[in-house]
């Protein structure tokens, strides 16, 4: 089958690009995919990149209002079987028209061109503090949100990644063709944990939610009573919150044994998990599941998390072992980083568990999930 995959992609940094990399790694070694061509976001790169059967064709740009236009152009272009669309609410930028426009592109694809769709959505309104991500719940965003919606919800399948969206959507907008498929990790990125070290990592897009300052002052209060702890802060400011990472940089930087490292490419994912002796998220909202306790399990590491919904959801469904502390506790923080830090036994324990369950979750597994309902749509159950 042609298969047009329409996300955000790398070298342009977050907005689900890095999640689409790995996805698109894994799909493309499938024999039942003889054109695979990804309809990514503009970048300073050639405007069509070839590489065997994918085609990245990069024909849109964040925030602008003819982006349908484009994505729409190109699909028909290439007359592609089925159509992806690797979205979440705020996909295509800042701009609140733009995403409600290219939240319409699933109903516009389907019910008009007659496309078969797949919609990868991975956060919901339902579920979202709108406050936290600088959306004002008026009543207007409120029922554009409805609207983009009930539009994502037209396609043929819709693939949430955390298991209780599927009854939330199901329940308010009476859909029967919502299912969870979940997540998935880069499977067994070492043979056994690697316990020992002293060093914290934190790691992703940096805006007010993910709680940055709250680890920076529990680590520095850490450090007072051993100097050869150190902290890795990776990952770059999110696009949707320009800046903000510089702020803490400049203001952090300098109090000692912090590194910055700016944003990791799905490459260079090895330099900062493995030194890691444990991965902290220490969020006071989250839109979704966790990228970041995926990518740690694959390298078999503690994880320090708030105690969210969604993160525990994920973690209890997906049989990774979290350390979980009350949400903006900085105390609890620091009792659970000095427990893990202190114990290899703790470290070995947690790792080898979460190594298991990446395993068991590797995109490999998860992308012939996606194959199987990608083929079940076009009438082909044969894998």
């Amino acid at each position: 089958m042609k298969v047009c995959f329409v996300s955000s992609y790398p070298p342009e940094k977050g907005n689900l690009a890095e999640y689409a990399f790995h996805l698109v790694e894994e799909l493309k070694k499938s024999r039942k995919i003889k054109r695979l061509i990804i309809l990514a976001n503009k970048a300073l790169h050639p405007e069509k990149e070839k590489k065997g059967k994918v085609m990245i064709v990069r024909c849109w740009r964040t925030d602008s209002l003819l982006l349908p236009l484009n994505i729409l152009r190109n699909i028909i272009k290439h007359k592609p079987d089925l159509v992806f669309f690797n979205c979440h609410m705020m996909s295509w930028g800042k701009n609140l028209v733009a995403n409600f426009f290219g939240a319409l592109l699933p109903f516009i694809s389907r019910k008009i061109f007659n496309y078969k769709v797949i919609v990868i959505l991975h956060n919901i309104v339902e579920a979202v503090d709108l406050d936290k991500l600088g959306i004002k719940p008026s009543k207007l965003n409120l029922f554009g949100s409805y609207l983009a919606t009930k539009s994502l919800l037209s396609a043929d399948r819709v693939i949430v990644t955390l298991r209780s969206f599927v009854s939330l959507l199901r329940r308010k907008y009476n859909r029967n063709n919502i299912i969870h498929i979940p997540h998935g990790t880069l499977g067994k990125k070492v043979k056994k944990p690697r316990v020992g070290g002293k060093t914290i990592l934190v790691f992703g897009f940096w805006r007010g939610g993910k709680n940055l300052p709250l680890i920076i002052e529990a680590f520095q209060e850490l450090r007072k009573k051993d100097r050869s702890l150190k902290l890795i802060v990776a990952g770059s400011s999110h696009p949707n919150f320009p800046g903000y990472l510089e702020r803490m940089r400049k203001e952090y930087e300098k109090s000692g044994n912090i590194l910055f490292t700016g944003y990791i490419s799905p490459e260079e994912l090895d330099k900062v998990f493995l030194p890691s002796t444990v991965v902290v998220l220490p969020y006071t909202a989250a839109t979704g599941t966790s990228g970041v306790i995926h990518l740690a399990a694959s390298y078999g590491k503690p994880i320090v998390a708030s105690d969210l919904p969604e993160i525990r959801e994920t973690a209890e469904d997906e049989g990774f072992s979290v350390s979980f502390i009350p949400v903006n506790d900085k105390e609890a923080l620091k009792l659970a980083i000095e427990r893990i830090i202190k114990s290899r036994k703790l470290q070995e324990s947690m790792g080898r568990r979460n190594l298991k369950a990446a395993e068991n979750l590797s995109f490999s597994v998860i992308s012939r999930k996606y194959l199987d309902t990608s083929l079940e749509i076009l009438g082909d159950r044969e894998v």
